[in-house]
């Protein structure tokens, strides 16, 4: 009896053993995409509800509080959870070895590791936003909020994230050497291979800075050593650079990742534009990690410094603009297999050409200092991330669902959703830059708006939310319903 029962427990620890510790990447792929999934409509259902509920049942007493806390989690899920590991997570796991053709079993305990540290983020996140209702900023550098247990831990969850994609990355950089060493790459793929190597450098390069900013902020609140706190002669200026000093390379790697993603799909011949979109990738790399300084000229930095950081910041415009005008010459001559694909790249290209003008606007720093607490800033940022690079994430995603999974979607509908998405969102953000040039500050947005901006405002977040909506029941409907047949036909 004991030995039988000693032969199950053993049973049943080597199974959780291959579940958490030995996953093959393809597995630990599939279980990012449901998480980030599930962390989507976390983060965004909760806004749309808010906003329709305090404007309907006249909750506005209420509202500000909640929408700081509920924004504030918003961003940080979105930031850190999704947009910043999704293309390590995804791309290497799942999209890549297909796309190449190579199988991807390397550094399988890092992998393992890398998502055990992702769940423990998560978990020890959504704890912290419950104990934490004083949260009202993603970035997190406001001295005078860390004093909750909350706090500490939204904050420790920040960090095991961020520990998470430091190991991600350098898997991701062991692959492609593997793929470039091995050959399983051809010219067409030397430009996303490229893309993918930049950025993971810099995501080794920032990440460390910003994990170092968190284990300072953490060790100041349990041992009060005063480095951050002016009353102890700390200087509450330096946790804002060093925030920025680790988050804002992160934002250009974002950009590289998603221009290799999109040049792939977009250009036909790419072979010929290898080496100049790669010197263009290596140029913003390197000024991306140089630039940080355009978001504290509110600080009181000295003009020479505001212009040197205006200067840094100004010079990868250049290259962003030649990518872009590279890119539209490319797609009016490319026949896409999927209309639905080409209506993405259609709106991550006006996206970013928005993103680029507005970014224009805020790295001067006399326009900055008129600008740096308006909404004009969540308008230009939300333009770049969910425009642009969610576009090309969608891109990916159909990509992998009908070329290399072949499922089926339904197409008018994606269409439709398309459309209400990006319709919506040029909506809600318009709004919010045209507010932000009229000195509307961020967090009373929604209480300084007139009717009409409000009226069209509201609207396009409800078309926002309708078209999320639809994309994902269309293509979780179709994958459950793939899995049913292919359970059938083993039948």
């Amino acid at each position: 009896m004991n030995n039988s029962f000693t032969s199950l427990e053993n049973q049943s620890t080597r199974n959780l053993t291959d579940v958490f510790l030995r996953a093959s990447s393809h597995q630990i792929g599939m279980r990012y995409l449901y998480l980030f999934g599930i962390l989507f409509l976390f983060a965004l259902l909760p806004i749309f509800l808010l906003l329709s509920s305090s404007r309907l049942l006249g909750l506005e007493e209420s509202f500000s509080s909640s929408f700081a806390l509920t924004s504030a989690s918003h961003g940080i899920i979105f930031v850190f959870f999704i947009f910043i590991p999704f293309f390590h997570t995804i791309g290497t796991n799942l999209w890549l070895p297909k796309l190449l053709n190579y199988k991807n079993d390397s550094l399988t305990k890092l992998n393992n590791l890398s998502f055990l540290l992702y769940n423990a983020a998560f978990i020890v996140f959504i704890t912290g936003s419950i104990y934490s209702p004083q949260l009202t900023d993603w970035k997190l550098y406001k001295i005078e909020y860390y004093d909750s247990f909350g706090i500490e831990l939204v904050l420790l969850a920040i960090g095991l994230v961020v520990l998470s994609t430091i190991i991600s990355s350098i898997r991701t950089i062991v692959i492609i050497y593997g793929i470039k060493r091995l050959k399983f790459s051809d010219s067409k793929s030397k430009i996303l291979l490229n893309s993918f190597y930049l950025s993971s450098f810099i995501y080794i390069i920032a990440l460390p800075v910003l994990l170092m900013y968190i284990l300072m902020i953490l060790s100041e609140i349990k041992f009060g050593l005063g480095i951050l706190d002016s009353k102890m002669g700390g200087d509450v200026v330096f946790s804002m650079h060093l925030f920025w000093i680790g988050v804002h390379p992160l934002f250009y790697a974002l950009f590289i990742f998603a221009a290799g993603i999109l040049s792939h799909f977009t250009i036909s011949k790419i072979e010929l534009y290898n080496k100049r979109i790669s010197a263009c990738f290596g140029i913003i790399a390197i000024f991306g990690l140089l630039s940080w300084g355009q978001h504290l000229y509110f600080t009181g930095l000295s003009e020479k410094y505001s212009l040197i950081f205006s200067f840094f910041g100004m010079l990868p415009i250049i290259p962003i603009s030649y990518l872009i005008v590279i890119l539209l010459m490319n797609w009016f001559k490319r026949s896409y297999s999927d209309s639905n694909q080409r209506l993405f790249v259609i709106f991550s290209l006006l996206s970013v050409v928005l993103g680029s003008i507005t970014g224009m606007m805020l790295i001067t720093p006399l326009i900055n200092s008129q600008l740096h607490n308006s909404i004009f800033i969540s308008g230009h940022f939300h333009l770049l991330l969910f425009g642009f690079i969610g576009s090309t994430i969608m891109i990916l995603v159909l990509h992998l669902w009908e070329s290399i999974w072949k499922i089926k979607y339904h197409k008018i509908i994606m269409k439709i959703s398309i459309f209400c998405l990006f319709g919506g969102l040029l909506l809600s953000e318009g709004t919010k830059l045209f507010s932000g040039l009229r000195g509307v500050s961020n967090f009373s947005f929604y209480s300084q708006l007139n009717f009409g901006v409000e009226l069209i405002n509201s609207i396009g977040l409800f078309f926002v939310l309708q078209g999320v909506v639809m994309i994902v029941f269309n293509l979780l409907y179709h994958l459950y319903r793939s899995r049913n047949r292919d359970e059938e036909i083993r039948v």
